[in-house]
């Protein structure tokens, strides 16, 4: 919406990367499918899913939405939680015992992300930006979390230290960028390994030690879903898939949902959406 994104689209387009409906109408070469099954759906090019009705490619209808798994976790089953999986389990490979460390922990992403993590014997600490975050993200699994902002940067690094108990953390992910970058990278253990999947700071650049990283042999890596989604293999797909919703199934993890309106009301869902201390997905509804 802000066109800071990587992909730009000619005016008019309509935004939405994700979302969940009911099967209309098919073509008459789609097999699979059935007028009436209620699936998880994808944009389309410059169709996004922001709409009552969308023309889709039979490849980005994903598949038929569980019972079990309601709308408000369908409409954000796909990008939050298969970047959290993706970058924990397939480009980190997070071994048992080992720390993470994260930041933007109270967005869903990062919500996600400390679930995931106890299930897995990860242990996670995760970096907020207001005190009444802690307690939400303890009761979810969250081993440490700590109050980050530029002044008290060398706090936290002193608090990681003392947890990691000197050897620092072997893992970092990072929404934030800027002096965030910087601060997590200052954690990191030798042959610690960065993931950058976000600019939410709007700070064009990223700070990063130079001596600390040849040294240290410390890995800095952007991480964009969409490319991992298409570098993978069918199979690797195929399990991430499996996993992530059975976690949803289960409901082992939850995918919190803030509040919803409808099209009309597009500007309260905005505001509230950039609002602070959202406790989950601001979603659209189209009217039945």
């Amino acid at each position: 919406i802000k066109g800071s994104y990587s992909e730009k689209f000619s005016l008019p387009a309509t935004p939405g990367g994700e979302g969940v409906g009911i099967i209309h109408q098919l073509g008459s070469e789609i097999k699979d499918l059935s007028v009436g099954q209620r699936v998880f759906i994808l944009r389309e090019g410059e169709h996004g899913t922001w709409s009552e009705y969308v023309l889709l490619k039979r490849h980005s209808v994903l598949f038929e939405v569980p019972p079990e798994v309601d709308n408000g976790t369908a409409a954000q089953f796909f990008i939050n939680p298969f970047t959290a999986y993706t970058i924990l389990n397939n480009v980190l490979k997070v071994k048992p015992g080992e720390f993470v460390i994260q930041s933007a922990s109270g967005s869903i992403v990062g919500k996600f992300i400390i679930q995931f993590s106890k299930l897995k014997g990860w242990k996670t600490i995760n970096l907020v930006r207001r005190k009444e975050q802690i307690e939400e993200l303890k009761q979810l699994g969250a081993d440490h979390v700590l109050v980050f902002d530029e002044n008290n940067a060398q706090e936290v690094r002193d608090k990681v230290n003392e947890i990691t108990e000197g050897s620092g953390v072997k893992y970092a992910v990072d929404a934030v960028g800027g002096t965030t970058s910087e601060l997590l990278q200052s954690t990191l253990s030798s042959n610690g390994h960065l993931i950058i999947y976000g600019s939410l700071s709007r700070e064009p650049d990223i700070k990063v030690n130079v001596g600390r990283t040849l040294f240290k042999q410390i890995k800095i890596e952007g991480y964009w879903l969409r490319l991992w989604w298409l570098g993978a293999s069918p199979e690797e797909r195929s399990i991430a898939t499996k996993e992530i919703l059975e976690l949803v199934v289960s409901k082992k993890v939850v995918l919190p949902v803030e509040a919803e309106f409808e099209f009309s009301d597009f500007k309260k869902a905005y505001e509230r959406s950039v609002s602070k201390g959202k406790g989950g997905k601001v979603l659209f509804v189209a009217k039945k």
